[in-house]
């Protein structure tokens, strides 16, 4: 079952890495340039950051033994309920960055060409990038057991909610003034408005 839950794993992770390669060169490429240097400091912290992520990950995806640390033990019926999740959230990030199109950008600064993306999920949340690769974590952390993944998410959603998201949405409501303030108000950050 083991070999299953890794097989699995490293073709959802294949598959969202390409996609997402795919529109973020997409957007460097016909997105226009970003109109300032504006969180590239930070961006080389999160990078770094999201070593601590990636290397455990793809460690387990070779060989578990080397991640044996920070594995728990949990029932094969949660480690499928988290592998399902990841099957539904990767199709929720290929519908988010087909819905941002080329407006993506690495930093909290908007490209020069930036349009207001109010369809798909973006009309129910502003943030679905975050929220869907929290859950992502989430879900990986309960396939792979490791509980040092569902650590690291709470540190990245920390990171998030409290130091970039408000900057992004300050970016934003200087590009987009009134209209992405009306935005705010019919929205969720995370979740939907209910």
């Amino acid at each position: 079952m083991e070999t299953f839950f890794r097989i699995s794993t490293a073709v959802i992770l294949v598959c969202v890495f390409a996609t997402s390669a795919y529109f973020r060169t997409r957007a460097n490429i016909k997105g226009g340039h970003l109109r300032s240097k504006a969180g590239q400091r930070p961006l080389l912290g999160l990078r770094l950051f999201s070593l601590a992520i990636w290397i455990p990950l793809f460690a387990y995806l070779i060989n578990p033994e080397w991640v044996a640390w920070a594995q728990v033990a949990l029932p094969d019926w949660v480690r499928v309920i988290g592998l399902i999740a990841i099957v539904i959230d990767s199709v929720l990030v290929i519908w988010m960055f087909r819905s941002l199109d080329t407006n993506i950008t690495p930093v909290h600064e908007a490209r020069e060409n930036a349009k207001l993306v109010t369809s798909g999920p973006y009309r129910w949340i502003r943030h679905p990038l975050y929220a869907f690769g929290f859950a992502l974590l989430v879900g990986l952390s309960a396939v792979t057991t490791m509980w040092w993944l569902a650590v690291c998410a709470a540190l990245f959603m920390g990171f998030f909610m409290l130091w970039r998201v408000p900057k992004e949405e300050a970016t934003l409501i200087q590009v987009f003034g009134d209209a992405y303030r009306q935005y705010m108000t019919r929205t969720g950050r995370f979740l939907p408005k209910f």
